[in-house]
């Protein structure tokens, strides 16, 4: 009677593992998913951040020009083309090192995802060989249980 306790109690435990390693696998779909939505949003701020600071580069270069139409400065001097130069430069370099840092935060969000899609499969790999684990060490159980009855009667 105990032997057929053990073997139920290994037959629950299987279910659980396996219940358990599909649950991880999905946890870990979802994991992935969240990271691709969060690459996706660090993307576009990327973007959004691309397009203020060129925003930032027409309002100064605008406001260079207005200067330079108030004092009745000729357009074209050499000054007025090296620090339109020098803003373009400047601006070109704030903008690629802000999108750059999205850019690999997307990178490496997106990385962590691959990494746990690619786990899913493998939970519910391990929850199988614990449930395998389980129903061994019941028909184990089963088996010694047996002998020790058969052996004493």
């Amino acid at each position: 009677m105990v032997a057929i306790a053990a073997l139920g109690l290994a037959a629950v435990s299987a279910v659980a593992s396996l219940v358990s390693g599909a649950k991880q696998s999905q946890a870990l779909k979802e994991q992935s998913l969240q990271a691709e939505y969060n690459a996706r949003n660090l993307e576009l701020q990327g973007q959004q951040v691309s397009a203020q600071r060129r925003a930032e580069l027409n309002q100064s270069l605008s406001t260079i020009d207005a200067i330079r139409a108030g004092r009745n400065v000729a357009s074209g001097s050499p000054t007025e083309l090296a620090v339109k130069s020098d803003f373009r430069q400047r601006s070109r370099d704030a903008e690629n090192q802000d999108v750059l840092a999205y850019r690999v935060g997307a990178f490496g969000t997106r990385y962590k995802g691959d990494q746990a899609r690619r786990a899913a499969p493998f939970a519910i790999v391990g929850g199988i060989g614990q449930a395998a684990g389980s129903l061994a060490g019941g028909l184990a159980g089963f088996g010694h249980a047996g002998a020790g009855a058969g052996g004493s009667g």
